[in-house]
């Protein structure tokens, strides 16, 4: 249901573990006694960290939409949209500013969608305003496969919060 196919599921993605040492030179502040010692996450690779943030983005994505009510009048589906926008816009934005390995570019660029789907998302929340709704129903149809398309890449990239389906 939402534009350039970012139907986008839940998950958590663990990024380090935390490790505690101990031994060395007695520390000369109290707090610094009890404090444990943390050794620094090892370094991920540049595919890794992608995935890790593509996953952190849409597990955002996912607690925005979840949280937004379903609609039940034709002005609280005009909201609905107004505000999904802002959630793909938001998205968009983080996204773009992600490192993105060459491999992931185009199928990232796909999910993340197009300004053109964003022209189009525009235009099916004007018609709403008029009352057009039959604009809405197709613009979710069409998303359903990009959706579909776009979890399947994701899955296969690794991503394992960007592979989930919105539910």
């Amino acid at each position: 249901m939402i534009a350039g196919g970012l139907g986008l599921g839940i998950a958590a993605v663990v990024a380090a573990a935390l490790v505690f040492i101990g031994g060395g030179e007695e520390p000369t502040d109290p707090a610094a006694a009890t404090a444990p010692s943390v050794a620094p996450a090892p370094e991920l690779s540049k595919r890794e960290q992608f995935i890790h943030d593509a996953d952190q983005i849409c597990a955002d994505i996912m607690t925005r939409v979840g949280r937004l009510p379903i609609p039940t009048t034709l002005e609280e589906a005009v909201a609905a949209m107004e505000k999904l926008r802002r959630i793909v816009m938001d998205a968009r934005a983080a996204g773009a500013a992600l490192e993105v390995p060459k491999d992931a570019r185009r199928g990232w660029i796909r999910m993340m969608g197009t300004d053109e789907d964003v022209a189009e998302f525009d235009t099916v929340i004007e018609g709403l305003k008029r009352g057009d709704i039959s604009g809405l129903q197709r613009w979710e149809q069409d998303n359903k496969g990009s959706a579909g398309r776009d979890r399947r890449w994701a899955k296969r990239y690794g991503m394992a919060v960007c592979s989930q389906k919105l539910s």
